[in-house]
């Protein structure tokens, strides 16, 4: 029960940082709220880009990490 309390905990705050970092302005903004942020440019992804920021860190987890990390 531990290792799945301390497993849970540690993908949910990876999930929520993911989250945060996909709702970024640089990241998110759309053309309409560039002015609003004081941006010249950004992504213009939406908050949905928190999405595809969890799917790189998934990658980058699942093909790099040592085997005994992901168990």
């Amino acid at each position: 029960m531990k290792r799945f309390a301390l497993g849970f905990t540690l993908v949910f705050f990876i999930s929520y940082v993911c989250w945060m970092i996909g709702g970024w302005a640089r990241i998110a903004a759309t053309p309409n709220q560039l002015a609003s942020f004081g941006l010249g440019w950004s992504l213009n992804l939406t908050a949905e880009a928190g999405y595809i920021v969890a799917l790189v860190v998934g990658l980058l987890i699942g093909n790099f990490a040592p085997a005994s990390v992901r168990r």
